[in-house]
């Protein structure tokens, strides 16, 4: 669902992006571009550069790691339905750990129908937490339900089931990568998907083992969650704004 934003900084285009210095460029917020940052002209163009064969038209712009979901998992309540007095030790925990972060891009006042107010938590929206998927066959979908829950770590435990010679499951996320095996079999193996789509630093010591993938969804508390996925979104952030250097 896209963040509700009432005006956005001037767009800002990809040459424009690459003159930033290291720290600015991944530490951008791509919610200033658009209501959906993910999908945004200067993410797409991101896109186009780090990932030849992205299109647009059959692939979709993906935020990897996300908040809410996080949150309801840990405190057993949407953020929306939380105590103020929670929320608002939410919010402590993401700046905590977000660098460059700004009060007003961590969560956004919405409206219900009936009129009441309530506040909603926006995910971080920098460099290193974007990705593509296809459009068809439902994976986005999926992966967020349970037993899922919109951890990446997840998402990355059945893709490689998928190159796996074992990938035959009625596990719904797995049914619908094994619908797009003709994007997935574009990479031949696990270790080429996670290099070519720059996904390096979900593994420890970068190695490419179902061992080594860092599993978010087992960290004990929504602190620890935020912690290890914005080190993980920084490191990749670093990695993409490299490999974008190299291609321009």
């Amino acid at each position: 669902m896209p963040d509700n934003q009432n005006s956005f900084d001037h767009p800002i285009d990809l040459s424009k992006f690459l003159s930033m210095d290291q720290d600015q460029a991944t530490q951008f917020n791509f919610l200033t571009q658009n209501s959906e940052p993910d999908r945004c002209m200067l993410i797409n163009g991101i896109y186009n550069q780090l990932y030849p064969w992205y299109n647009r038209h059959s692939d979709a712009g993906d935020t990897l790691n996300t908040y809410r979901i996080a949150i309801r998992d840990h405190y057993g309540r949407n953020y929306r339905n939380l105590d103020r007095k929670v929320q608002l030790e939410i919010l402590r925990i993401i700046s905590k750990y977000t660098p460059n972060s700004k009060h007003q891009f961590l969560e956004v006042k919405l409206t219900y129908k009936h009129g009441a107010p309530y506040y909603q938590v926006r995910n971080n929206y920098q460099l290193g937490n974007f990705g593509i998927l296809p459009i068809h066959g439902g994976i986005n979908p999926k992966r967020s339900l349970p037993p899922y829950f919109d951890y990446f770590d997840k998402y990355l435990v059945a893709t490689n089931l998928f190159y796996s010679d074992n990938n035959e499951s009625d596990d719904r996320l797995l049914t619908a990568i094994n619908s797009r095996r003709d994007y997935f079999q574009c990479f031949d193996n696990m270790t080429n998907f996670v290099h070519m789509n720059n996904l390096d630093d979900f593994f420890s010591d970068n190695y490419v083992s179902s061992q080594n993938i860092i599993k978010l969804s087992e960290e004990p508390s929504f602190e620890a969650y935020v912690q290890a996925a914005t080190e993980i979104i920084s490191s990749r952030g670093n990695r993409m704004w490299n490999l974008l250097h190299k291609f321009s």
